[in-house]
């Protein structure tokens, strides 16, 4: 074989090469991720893209959307009064109900979930100054801060002497609280317990509604010793809230949950 004709097939072999490797790669992805793709970088907005790698590949983020918790009975244990609503929202995400409280300076707001409610008395700096918790399940019985015992487990008597007991028995519902203060050892808050008519009802036959008022202190003392919150609420640093939740009531009004729940 000649140098010529040598040098004539090297050079369609080397074409061919050429072409079979340019083909190959047309057919493989533009943007392939490598072994090492690089930092992520979130770019936050509307749609909430995710560009990672050093190829800058662009895909969907896993993530849940904003303000909205995946297990809102985890996150009871991070209430306190004092924290914002802002706050309270990215937790709870947007309450169901919103009402102004007339001449109080501060809103009343109502979270909805399946086995409990949430009321929050925010101020109108946008602080919560109360809230207060009301099961709707049996299966859920949250301990109840400061006092001791859970809900729908512990009975009144034995969360302490109250300070003040109030009881209510209309045509449609019965509601009872009690306020306790427990000063140093409750960081001097106000704690609430009680029976609103939203939650759990009082289970047996022999549930009979007192009135305090009315009733006297034998027929309150056999009620607490028979009887078990399905609500608590937690009041302010040094109060301050107490005429507002006198107006208000603990957790949801029994109308209002007519038209929500």
């Amino acid at each position: 074989m000649n140098l010529e004709r040598a040098s004539w097939i090297a050079g369609i072999v080397s074409a061919v090469f050429t072409i079979g490797w340019a083909a190959w790669t047309y057919t493989q992805p533009s943007n392939p991720i490598s072994p090492n793709p690089g930092p992520i970088l979130t770019v936050n907005g509307s749609q909430n893209i995710l560009i990672q790698g050093n190829n800058n590949h662009v895909g969907e983020p896993n993530l849940p959307p904003p303000h909205k918790t995946q297990n809102p009975e985890a996150e009871i244990a991070k209430l306190t009064t004092g924290i914002s609503k802002a706050s309270l929202q990215a937790w709870f995400g947007l309450p169901m109900f919103d009402e102004k409280i007339k001449g109080f300076g501060a809103n009343n707001l109502i979270f909805v979930f399946p086995r409990f409610l949430l009321q929050a008395i925010i101020s109108d700096e946008g602080k919560v100054i109360f809230y207060s918790v009301t099961t709707r399940s049996e299966g859920f019985t949250p301990s109840i801060p400061k006092l001791g015992g859970s809900l729908l487990a512990t009975n009144f008597s034995e969360l302490g002497g109250p300070d003040i007991i109030n009881g209510y028995l209309g045509s449609k519902y019965y509601e009872y609280n009690e306020k306790i203060y427990l000063g140093n050892l409750g960081n001097y808050r106000n704690f609430y317990v009680g029976l609103c008519p939203a939650g759990v009802p009082p289970s047996g036959d022999k549930f009979f509604p007192v009135i305090p008022e009315s009733d006297g202190p034998a027929a309150v003392k056999k009620f607490r010793e028979s009887n078990s919150p399905n609500c608590y609420g937690v009041g302010d640093i040094l109060g301050g809230e107490e005429k507002i939740v006198e107006y208000v009531g603990i957790g949801i009004d029994y109308f209002v949950a007519r038209d929500l729940l």
